[in-house]
């Protein structure tokens, strides 16, 4: 590179400037992917983050789920692997005259295509003692009566690839029975290539479920037109406390708060009446006021 007397030649100087061109081209392609590895990182630590604080605030709600009633038997409505709905107490606000309890409904849906989970509510103003479950829209978000919609988590790869994997499980298909409910969500923020996704999972037990009991009693006929009226058979799944109301069906009077044709609302009772065949009713209900009724034929002597 340099010449007899000691000097860079100028083919000398090309040679070093490209062979200097050459290494900053190799050191800025190696910032470049470093620096695009730590924006990808930082990407997928933040959709990570969020569907965690998605699956946590899911969590607080559900445990937070309004107790089943007469009225409303069902506080999770809708369980679907990818879709859910179930009623909660709204954390703030001042319930309005109509709906004392400041219940609410919240939905969860995943929307497949954009791959993302929407959350929105059915808010307690909109809501009084007679409104029943809102029905599902089509999609997800979907409209109607629902508001609030707001996505949740995005990234979410459970349905992607010709995988279908569910976020939602349920350890019951039948909704008053729904003890345990799990969510996974799996997020990849560029899927098929790249570092493997994250799977986010969160279980919860519900603490307010509560499940209808079961009506059953015996009649046991003593003669003289008595008859011995048994409900000890008569069980909840929750080992709550029952109330029972009897009926006669041929009968207007009326005892306690048990309403018309009532005759009784001991756990036992001895029934005077004439002879024949009567309609006898019991009623049970539990704390939560979750009714179980069962009319027997009883051949009275």
């Amino acid at each position: 590179m340099r010449d007899e007397r000691g000097e860079f030649s100028l083919i000398g100087l090309l040679v070093a400037i490209m062979i200097f061109g050459f290494v900053m081209s190799a050191t800025y392609a190696a910032f470049d992917v470093f620096g695009r590895n730590i924006r990808n990182n930082q990407v997928r630590t933040e959709s990570t983050d969020r569907a965690r604080n998605a699956t946590d605030g899911l969590a607080r709600q559900l445990r937070n789920m309004a107790t089943p009633t007469a009225l409303q038997p069902n506080a999770i409505t809708l369980a679907s692997p990818y879709d859910m709905i179930f009623e909660t107490v709204a954390p703030t606000g001042t319930p309005p005259a109509a709906n004392p309890q400041n219940v609410e409904f919240v939905r969860y849906c995943l929307d497949t295509a954009a791959r993302k989970v929407w959350s929105m509510v059915m808010l307690p103003t909109a809501i009084s003692s007679g409104t029943v479950a809102p029905s599902s829209p089509s999609a997800c978000p979907g409209g109607g009566s629902w508001s609030n919609a707001k996505v949740v988590a995005q990234d979410v790869v459970n349905v992607y690839g010709g995988k279908s994997r569910a976020v939602f499980s349920f350890d019951s298909a039948v909704l008053n029975q729904i003890t345990l409910v799990r969510t996974d969500l799996y997020i990849d923020t560029d899927p098929g290539t790249g570092p493997a996704e994250q799977q986010i999972t969160t279980g919860v037990t519900l603490r307010n479920q509560d499940r209808a009991p079961v009506a059953a009693f015996t009649a046991t006929p003593a003669g003289g037109g008595v008859v011995l009226l048994d409900a000890s058979l008569s069980t909840d799944p929750d080992n709550d406390p029952l109330s029972y109301c009897w009926y006669d069906l041929a009968t207007s009077g009326t005892v306690g708060t048990c309403g018309t044709g009532s005759i009784s609302s001991a756990q036992f009772f001895k029934y005077m009446t004439t002879s024949g065949q009567k309609q006898i009713k019991l009623v049970v209900t539990d704390p939560s006021g979750l009714p179980s009724s069962v009319t027997k034929t009883v051949n009275v002597s």
